[in-house]
């Protein structure tokens, strides 16, 4: 099967830019032609190289000027948008190609669907959309997101992204949480086939460390929607909070730090760290805390759990779908202080309930949420497809 899958990087690489990597060389391993669209330029050159060793790499313009590389699509036998394109880009791939073009939701577009699903104006914490819809489409461009224009733009593209996936001939999600959205926001009605996404760190790279910790972790941008405020001052409640690894960045940090100092809470910040230092931290850590309002899927539990540790997550979202409570780790009210607190204190009083959970944690990871599994899936869900 000829299968091409098409990303533009939103400005970064991150995890969906590295899923969409894996996903096309692990298609590619079990014998599918693949041809993989986008613009490197932004991409980390090492996920590139990676991608290149196994799979054709072709440019993937903005706007207009895609017109070439989405005619040389037809030759595929399925057309992959994974997590994000380029909306007149997407919407011109689904109306061209229809039933054999897929869409991989990883979260709707924020910068479209925010006010939709929390209420919030999305240049207010996250100012790289200017630097986004630069280098899609001109300085120019950022005249569309200034005041009361913003809400027209985005109303325009919020309904080419419906337009989109109305044309599009299966729908695969990352969770049944994103599932849940896609039909809820978007009206998406037809069958949405979940594919979980898998870490972009070996587990090789894991050490598991069911024993010892010296600290909590948090992985995870400096951003609102984080929550990391509630994770401090539930921390702040207990009578002796350990020391907390922040591993991110973001416009908050300033404001976090201030937090930090305000309540005598000793945090360490990690603005950006590499993958073999990010396999330590966990394994150093007493356990993982992802405070989020809400969550896609988010791979900090599964990562935490190759390294032989449980997690605390708030209960809306994906991660859920890994963490089960009481038994892989606990899941809390994560707009309650109170509710973190007591989750985060039950855990660190006892050492057998984290070892045990921590050991169930991995065997779930390992066994459930591997490469292996997720490309699978997607190649199950593909082949229904066409």
């Amino acid at each position: 099967m000829k299968v091409a899958i098409a990303i533009h990087p939103f400005g970064r690489s991150g995890g969906a830019e590295r899923l969409a990597i894996m996903h096309a060389v692990g298609l590619s391993k079990r014998g599918y032609d693949v041809k993989f669209y986008t613009d490197t330029s932004t991409l980390d050159p090492n996920w590139v190289d990676l991608l290149r060793q196994n799979v054709e790499v072709k440019n993937l313009p903005y706007g207009l000027g895609a017109g070439s590389a989405v005619r040389e699509m037809d030759q595929a036998d399925c057309i992959l948008i994974h997590h994000h394109v380029e909306p007149l880009v997407a919407l011109r791939i689904a109306l061209k190609y229809g039933y054999k073009t897929c869409m991989y939701v990883g979260e709707l577009t924020r910068a479209i669907w925010e006010r939709q699903l929390t209420g919030a104006d999305y240049r207010q914490f996250s100012p790289s959309v200017y630097q986004t819809a630069k280098h899609f489409y001109g300085p120019v461009s950022t005249l569309a997101l200034k005041g009361p224009v913003y809400n027209l733009t985005t109303a325009l593209l919020r309904v080419l992204d419906r337009m989109t996936i109305m044309r599009c001939g299966m729908v695969i999600a990352n969770s049944n949480y994103t599932a849940e959205i896609t039909r809820r926001i978007l009206g998406y009605s037809g069958p949405i086939p979940v594919v979980y996404p898998a870490s972009g760190i070996p587990s090789s790279m894991f050490h598991p460390n069911f024993e010892s910790g010296e600290y909590l972790l948090a992985v995870g941008a400096l951003q609102p929607n984080k929550n990391h405020h509630a994770l401090f001052k539930a921390m702040s409640t207990l009578d002796d909070p350990p020391p907390l690894c922040l591993i991110g960045d973001g416009q908050e940090g300033g404001a976090l730090r201030a937090l930090a100092k305000k309540l005598s809470l000793a945090i360490k910040f990690y603005p950006r760290v590499d993958d073999e230092t990010l396999c330590r931290l966990y394994e150093r850590s007493l356990f993982v805390a992802v405070s989020s309002l809400s969550e896609p899927f988010g791979m900090t539990p599964v990562e935490g759990a190759l390294a032989g540790k449980p997690s605390v997550v708030g209960a809306v979202g994906g991660t859920r779908e890994f963490v089960l409570d009481g038994e892989t780790g606990l899941v809390v009210n994560s707009s309650s202080v109170k509710h973190m607190a007591g989750a985060l204190r039950l855990l660190l009083e006892d050492t057998n309930l984290r070892k045990a959970m921590g050991q169930r944690a991995r065997e779930r990871a390992l066994s459930h949420f591997t490469l292996d599994n997720s490309v699978a899936s997607l190649a199950g869900a593909l082949n229904v497809l066409t």
